[in-house]
């Protein structure tokens, strides 16, 4: 059960010559306006529409505090221990979830990418049950482990984690040049030895992809089981100050929770950018 995903990985980034005397730029030769300053601009643009907005009464600002309302809720909040006990309510239940899924995704992706059998075999069950919405699951889920504990939690994010981890890992396997596979046997390579020098390096910017990605999805159905299920995650504490008729309380909470997926994915790219560092993807490209 998942969300179909796009396939990214080990696709070679087209090269061309450069003109006399232009040098190649790259992401990592942007300077710091451009990469931290620009986006910072933007957002600080909307925060600022938004109280126009709202100060103006345009926007309700029942329905839709000042930016500057919800700001100071959201500074008093996270001064609050409870707060950081359902944050970590969350975060331990999308650890624990995000491991399984690894430890499931990566064997089923290689078995399924390296063996036609298995893939023949499986692909028509796996495409179908992929195309099932995870949080479709939700209310077995609550027959089988109940609300209380970070079991839920952790089932949604296994759920939503494991099928882009798998895929991502099986399109990669099959994914590998048939031409670089000769060679290596041409060179006397056995079977482990393949997969070990040619399989799985050429397989890994696509596992690297999967786990960002299954990691952003587990952890929107970690808040989302809390959510909709309550338990002790922030996603209780989001719908208990929705409940209490405290609106900037809420989006404070909303807020707290994009920026803890925003650390997630920033740190996972930081990741994939090191380990990554002798792809062709990661080199010096025309912009």
């Amino acid at each position: 059960m998942g969300a179909d995903v796009p396939v990214h990985g080990s696709a070679q980034v087209a090269q061309k010559p450069l003109p006399s005397g232009v040098a190649p730029r790259s992401k990592a030769g942007l300077t710091w306006w451009q990469r931290v300053g620009e986006p910072a601009l933007v957002v600080l643009c909307v925060i600022g529409a938004w109280e126009l907005l709202t100060r103006t009464g345009v926007l309700p600002a029942k329905d839709l505090p000042p930016a500057t309302v919800i700001g100071a809720a959201f500074i008093g909040d996270i001064q609050q221990s409870r707060v950081w006990e359902a944050l970590g309510a969350t975060l331990t239940s999308w650890a624990v979830g995000l491991a399984g899924s690894i430890l499931v995704g990566i064997p089923a992706g290689l078995l399924l990418g390296s063996s036609q059998l298995a893939y023949r075999l499986f692909q028509p069950s796996l495409e179908f049950v992929r195309t099932i919405p995870s949080i479709a699951a939700l209310p077995l889920l609550i027959l089988l482990l109940g609300t209380r504990g970070y079991q839920l939690a952790a089932a949604m994010t296994f759920l939503g984690a494991v099928w882009p981890i798998m895929i991502q890992t099986m399109y990669g396997v099959r994914d590998v040049d048939p031409t670089t596979m000769d060679a290596g046997r041409a060179y006397g390579l056995g079977p482990f030895q393949l997969f070990i020098r040619i399989v799985l390096p050429s397989a890994f910017p696509y596992i690297a992809t999967g786990l960002r990605l299954g990691a952003v999805v587990g952890l929107l159905l970690s808040v989302a089981a809390s959510l909709i299920a309550g338990g002790t995650g922030i996603g209780f504490l989001i719908v208990n100050a929705s409940f209490s008729g405290v609106p900037e309380l809420v989006y404070a909470r909303i807020v707290l929770t994009g920026i803890v997926g925003l650390g997630v994915t920033l740190t996972l790219v930081a990741i994939e950018s090191r380990l990554l560092f002798w792809h062709a993807s990661r080199r010096r490209t025309v912009t």
